[in-house]
Parts: structure tokens; sequence; C-alpha cells
């Protein structure tokens, strides 16, 4: 009469999860009661010998004629004025997922035209966030607070998504001054976990975040297209660089027994300049971190 729900056993990984899937294994074959896991990625090389253990079921995207005929039973139980066309639209854009579609049928409002579901961007990758901006902007707190739980980005990318998004969306001074007074909060109560690590702190930050959605007087019919603060867009234009280092510091850190910082701040300036000339030594530290060609050619480049 128990089940074991492990989420997301990919994120295993690195020196800090070291004997993690190790100790799963083990859980599998003496536990007397049935172990779940998910994985966004099943073919992770990390999880390999995890995945041999396994019987895999992969979940397929729903087709939009299913979400669509959802959408419809719901808009009728929720007294919602649309048209079968209006609700194809949002199904096509909810990606195969049936709880995006619902979320974006509850943002929408009581009366649905074609041209509001058009105002629906594509879902993409970064669709979960513009999903969350749009149910606190928009919607109560109570829906806010189901969209924060459910979002596909950590807590402290959505108080940087909501403080340079919320002065294009609320208009209103006394509006945007409630706003930033809750970010501001929610930003202090950030600041409190970082130092002490205690993670109780974490439902205050996302209630705070919520709550931005009850600073509005009146729910603004304007469109705002959200776009991503300027520090992430840094770190996007930094990515492919950042997870070589980070992988080639991985690496180094098992061999030496140090965190990937402590190999970025005293060991690679020194490696760059080994790699760099060409040296033998740099072809022995190679082989043994296993570093693949393109590490290798990072180290000379970079």
């Amino acid at each position: 009469k128990k089940i074991i729900l492990l989420d997301e056993i990919d994120g295993i990984y690195g020196t800090k999860d070291r004997g993690g899937v190790p100790a799963i294994i083990k859980l599998i074959q003496k536990t007397q009661f049935p172990v779940i896991l998910t994985a966004n990625d099943a073919y992770k090389t990390n999880i390999r010998s995890l995945r041999d253990k396994c019987q895999l079921v992969k979940f397929t995207k729903l087709d939009y004629r299913s979400i669509a005929n959802r959408l419809e039973a719901i808009a009728k139980l929720e007294g919602i004025k649309t048209n079968k066309d209006s609700l194809q639209a949002v199904a096509r854009r909810a990606g195969g997922d049936m709880r995006a579609a619902v979320m974006d049928l509850q943002s929408l409002g009581s009366r649905i035209g074609t041209e509001d579901a058009q105002s629906l961007s594509d879902r993409d990758v970064t669709r979960g966030i513009h999903d969350t901006l749009r149910l606190i902007f928009k919607g109560s707190f109570e829906s806010a607070r189901e969209a924060i739980n459910t979002m596909d980005k950590r807590p402290d990318e959505l108080l940087l998504w909501l403080a340079h998004n919320v002065p294009y969306e609320y208009k209103d001074s006394k509006d945007l001054k409630r706003a930033t007074d809750l970010l501001s909060r929610a930003d202090m109560f950030k600041g409190r976990i970082m130092r002490w690590q205690y993670w109780g702190y974490m439902s205050y930050q996302l209630d705070l975040c919520a709550a931005v959605a009850t600073a509005k007087s009146k729910r603004y019919q304007h469109f705002v297209k959200y776009s991503p603060p300027a520090h992430l867009m840094k770190l996007a234009r930094t990515r492919f660089y950042r997870a070589h280092r980070d992988s080639i510091a991985a690496k180094i850190g098992e061999k030496v027994h140090a965190s990937k910082h402590v190999v970025r701040r005293d060991y690679l300036p020194y490696l760059r300049i080994l790699f760099e000339k060409n040296s033998e030594s740099a072809n022995e530290i190679a082989e043994a971190c296993e570093l693949t060609p393109e590490e290798i050619s990072f180290l000379r480049k970079n």
C-alpha cells in the first residue's frame, strides 16, 4: 500500500551526487514496494546502469483534438464563452501538453475569441515561464500560486523575470509600487535562504512572487510580450562556454578531490597553459581525466 516516487532522476550528476545511482539500484532490489522514477531524458549516460534495472514507459504528447475536446468540456462547466476554432487554436499551441492548455484557457478569461487564442505564443523551452507570468499578471493569487508550483524555472529566475516585466504590465504607478515592494520582500527571503541555507523560507519567497497578482487594482487588457532579463540573456550567450568549462572542471575535480569552483579557480588557468603548448603532461592529463576531443580543443583555445 505504498509507492516510492523519485522525480527527475536524470538530474543526478557529478561529485555531489556520487553514490546516488548505486543507492537507488540497491533500493529497487531490496524494497517490497513499487518504485517509479521519472526522467526528462532516460538515455543520459549518468543513469545508464539504473535504466537497465527498470522497465521504460514513454509518455507521448497528446493529439490537439483530444486537448480541444477537453477544453470544450471545461469551457461549458465554467461558463466560458468561446467557439471550437478558438479552443482548437489554444490546443494546437499547447504542444501536446494538457495541463498547459488548461492554464492557457484559465489565463485568457471568461470570453475567448480566435484573436485571443492566437495571441498565445507557440510553446517552446521558455513557454513555461510565459505561462507563469501571464497567470500572475492576469490572474488571481490562487492561479498564480498553481502556476509557480508547476513552472519549469528556478525560483530565483522567476524573480528576475518578474522584476524585468512588471513595469511593462502594470501601468498604474500604485500597482507598480505594490508589485515591486512584494518582489523586494521576496528577494530578502532569497538572500536569507542563501545566507543561512534555511530552505523553509522558500515558501515565503514563492508566495510573495504569487502575491504580485494581488498588486493590480484592475485586470490589464493590453498585450505584453514578456522578454527575458538581460542577465539571463547573457547567460544564454555564454552557455556553450560554461558547459564545456564545467564539464572539464567536474572530470578533473573527481581526480583531485576538489569542487568545480576550486578547479576553475586554481587548476584551469595552469592547465590552459599546458594545453596551449601541447605538452606531454597535457596529453597524460587528458587521458587520465577522459577528456573528449572537444574539451581538449576548448582548453587550447580558451
